[in-house]
């Protein structure tokens, strides 16, 4: 019973004592995000549900998107093209970001001294967001990005990359040179590309046949088709073991 009295007690004293909320900061608002639309490199970039992009921390080399380097410790809206709105966005580990917009277009800021902007020839920092020179007709259906190259997952199931060639990662099979336009990647006669996804110096696309292809740097086994060779500048299979059969 004494316990009982005792627990009583404590209970009372706690509900009497004043309950105190976390303040936002001054002349903050609350926004709703997407669910999924969110990524984070040296700088975060999220989109709200209106469609809006906003980026914060660091500012080098234009990585915000909001027209200058100057650093942001709040989320500060990104100055895509008059009257755009974004579906998807990408901060990479780099130094530069990304967002397909609504009607399928690419737009990019950030670091562009090795082409990863896919705007062409310009300046070698793009704080102000571009848009990417997608083949002629052609839309984004998703994009990755990797530290200094991006690819494109295209309306018609081609994939389209820019930006650092070296180690091959651009997967068009030419002398590794960096390009600051998309380029195509050679996907085998007849497939098509369901998905894309970029490494930091390897990418890798899901066919419509199922398999998996692979391209770019090989030091460390990343393009799973179990050769030798250090580099691979087109896609090669991955090689999965039989159903049911144990890895290795």
């Amino acid at each position: 019973m004494r316990l009982l009295r005792s627990l009583a007690l404590v209970a009372a004293l706690v509900a009497s004592l004043p309950t105190t909320a976390l303040a936002e900061p001054a002349g903050s608002a609350s926004r709703s995000l997407q669910a999924g639309m969110l990524d984070a490199g040296n700088h975060t970039c999220a989109i709200a549900a209106d469609g809006v992009a906003y980026c914060w921390g660091s500012g080098s080399l234009g990585r915000l998107g909001v027209g200058d380097l100057a650093d942001r410790s709040v989320p500060t809206r990104v100055l895509l093209p008059a009257g755009s709105t974004a579906r998807s966005i990408s901060a990479s580990t780099g130094a530069h970001a990304w967002a397909v917009l609504r009607d399928g277009r690419i737009a990019c800021w950030g670091d562009d001294s090795e082409g990863q902007v896919g705007n062409g020839p310009g300046p070698t920092t793009e704080p102000t967001p571009v848009l990417a020179s997608l083949p002629v007709g052609r839309t984004a259906q998703q994009v990755s990005t990797g530290d200094v190259h991006t690819c494109a997952l295209l309306d018609d199931g081609a994939i389209a990359c820019w930006g650092s060639d070296s180690n091959g990662r651009l997967g068009n099979g030419a002398p590794l040179a960096n390009t600051d336009e998309p380029v195509l990647v050679t996907l085998p006669v007849g497939r098509l590309a369901t998905a894309v996804s970029v490494g930091d110096s390897h990418s890798c696309a899901i066919l419509d046949d199922g398999s998996l292809r692979c391209w770019g740097s090989d030091f460390d086994g990343q393009l799973g088709d179990g050769r030798p060779s250090p580099t691979s500048p087109r896609p090669s299979r991955s090689s999965f073991p039989p159903a049911g059969e144990p890895s290795r």
